[in-house]
């Protein structure tokens, strides 16, 4: 019984391993996206998908959500990155020792001997250093899972933000009647931007309060993993 649940546990893990690289999270980005340019297809009287048939029409609605969702990940981590930056960039090391000290753990190795370097990118590589011996302690996977679940929610925020706007952009563009053959009411069309573009500064603001928990989390992990290796060498 032990060798087939190894096996099972083995074979779930391989399967993990496959979404991990394809991430689902990807598609729902990828479907706002796709789903706002089809609407203003339909607009101008154009029908992206119309033309294809059957098992091939659905391939290629998918991989048309996935590869977008990728672009508004990419895009949309950059835009949060640039617009925080004097937020989490010039502030990471500061933060991220605060926590450090929150948890008792600065005057511990390794994380002295990392922080006591002059290199202004040493509590970066102390953060992922953390990721990495967490990663490499099987008694730390419901952490890990739980880390991973806080980075795609980040990633899916990050995606949205700029999947929301392209809907702003393109009800936007329907009431100034830029390529449409219909025009909506002009102050409830523009109500509906302005919603458009906070619920898309929301996103990014989630996405970023999604990362903060991950780097709180992080190193509550280790602190507490410590902690308990600490107790088990003292018995």
């Amino acid at each position: 019984m032990k060798q087939i649940a190894e096996a099972l546990k083995a074979l779930f893990d391989k399967i993990s391993d496959f979404f991990d690289i394809f991430d689902l999270s990807f598609f729902v980005s990828g479907a706002v996206f796709v789903s706002a340019v089809v609407f203003w297809a339909y607009l101008s009287d154009r029908y992206l998908f119309s033309p294809l048939q059957g098992g091939f029409k659905i391939l290629v609605i998918v991989i048309s959500c996935y590869v977008s969702g990728l672009l508004c990940f990419a895009s949309g981590r950059w835009l949060r990155i640039t617009l925080f930056k004097a937020e989490r960039g010039s502030k990471f090391d500061s933060q991220f020792q605060e926590i450090l000290e929150a948890h008792g753990l600065t005057n511990g190795g390794p994380f002295r001997e990392y922080l006591g370097r002059t290199n202004c990118r040493s509590t970066r590589r102390l953060y992922i250093r953390l990721w990495a011996e967490i990663r490499q302690t099987p008694d730390l996977a419901p952490s890990l899972s739980l880390l991973r679940r806080y980075w795609v929610m980040a990633a899916t925020y990050d995606g949205l933000s700029v999947a929301v706007f392209s809907w702003a952009i393109v009800i936007g563009m329907w009431c100034s009647g830029v390529g449409a053959n219909s025009k909506p009411d002009l102050i409830s069309g523009s109500g509906v931007v302005l919603i458009l573009i906070l619920m898309s500064f929301a996103c990014l603001r989630e996405a970023e309060r999604y990362v903060r928990y991950q780097n709180e989390e992080l190193v509550a992990t280790i602190a507490v993993h410590r902690a308990g290796s600490s107790i088990s060498a003292d018995t």
